[in-house]
């Protein structure tokens, strides 16, 4: 899974990436440049986001108005 490309085709930054989907901009950037791998529950969120990047977000803003 290729942070960077899902990025980019959702023409986000890397730190509207981060805002929209609640991460790192450290992670993100880690994940950008091969210096961390994508492992466990990191891994299904990207490939969660890639498939339905709209139904993440709207998942995840709907869970935080819990809280």
């Amino acid at each position: 899974v290729d942070v960077r490309e899902i990025r980019k085709r959702l023409n986000l930054s890397q730190s509207e990436f981060a805002k929209r989907y609640h991460l790192s901009i450290k992670n993100i950037q880690q994940w950008e440049q091969g210096q961390r791998a994508l492992r466990g529950p990191s891994l299904v969120l990207m490939i969660a986001i890639k498939n339905d990047p709209s139904g993440v977000k709207k998942a995840i803003d709907h869970d935080l108005n819990d809280y």
